[in-house]
């Protein structure tokens, strides 16, 4: 009785309960497989996607390894570039860090040079293309050559902290005759004279003899009555002479201390005559004095 009733009911209820627990387990295993395939499969994918970005990245630096290694067009002189000319760290070495389309070097044509060329603000409006040149090298100061204005800057450039006041136009001019046998040298300095216009037949006189008064052009003629001031119409000028289109006549005399005269006219009428110019107002034959220099016929050319 005690093992039909008790013993077999207990046995059965055990068997029972082990055969659902196996059942579980077996779905729990079936789970955690399913699970772990999931797993593998999407690890399978990332490592594909990882291989694929790494054989790109790894193409990219082959291609730029192959890059380093720069070889010039044409034999001839190599100029190193430098980004920054007062960093010495800014040229080009081994192991310097490089840029996109940053200038590494250059090579310098030696058939075919030009002069760079920087044109004060005042003068730039005068420069055009096309404008024929002389030029003149510090190595060879008999040599005469000819050249054209092959291009103008936009923009002014300056070469530092202490002259950004200062603009300057970069101008390059082509050397036309260049002779081969003279060895020019890139880097060379010399002296350009861009020829902005050609006058003929006009009276000139001396930069030296021409002043500003207010919004008026004078400058002071030698007479019978000693030295007068006269009021002139100017035109085109260089660094030598001024155009005079109205005001003198040709075999005139003219000083060559006009701005020191209106300089001692304006300090006459604060009260400080003292500080006029020896000879002043008068027609001086010698003259000591800068301030009192002696005069020059007009001519024309």
């Amino acid at each position: 009785m005690v093992l039909e009733k008790f013993t077999r009911e207990r046995q059965m209820t055990e068997l029972q309960a082990k055969a659902k627990e196996a059942k579980r387990a077996v779905e729990r295993a079936r789970g955690t497989g399913d699970a772990s395939i999931d797993k593998a499969r999407s690890d399978l994918e990332a490592a594909v996607v990882t291989e694929r970005l790494e054989k790109a990245t790894l193409a990219t630096l082959q291609r730029q390894l192959d890059n380093c290694t720069v070889r010039a067009p044409q034999d001839g002189i190599l100029v190193y570039s430098k980004e920054r000319w007062y960093d010495d760290n800014s040229r080009i070495q081994a192991g310097s860090m490089v840029h996109f389309r940053q200038g590494l070097f250059s090579l310098p044509d030696l058939g075919q040079m030009r002069m760079k060329v920087k044109i004060h603000e005042a003068m730039v409006k005068k420069v055009s293309l096309g404008q024929k040149a002389e030029l003149r090298l510090e190595a060879y100061p008999n040599l005469l050559m000819h050249g054209t204005v092959s291009s103008v800057a936009t923009l002014a450039s300056m070469d530092g902290w202490w002259d950004r006041n200062v603009k300057e136009y970069e101008t390059l001019v082509s050397i036309d005759d260049l002779p081969l046998e003279a060895g020019l040298k890139p880097g060379m300095s010399g002296d350009v004279k861009i020829l902005v216009k050609q006058l003929s037949d006009v009276m000139i006189i001396p930069v030296q003899s021409v002043g500003q008064k207010e919004t008026r052009h004078c400058c002071y003629v030698a007479g019978p009555r000693g030295i007068e001031c006269r009021d002139v119409e100017v035109g085109d000028n260089n660094d030598k002479f001024v155009e005079i289109k109205t005001g003198l006549a040709e075999g005139e005399q003219v000083t060559l201390d006009a701005r020191a005269r209106i300089a001692a006219e304006l300090k006459a009428k604060d009260g400080r005559p003292e500080e006029l110019p020896k000879g002043f107002g008068t027609e001086a034959a010698k003259p000591t004095t800068a301030a009192s220099a002696p005069p020059v016929p007009l001519s024309k050319k």
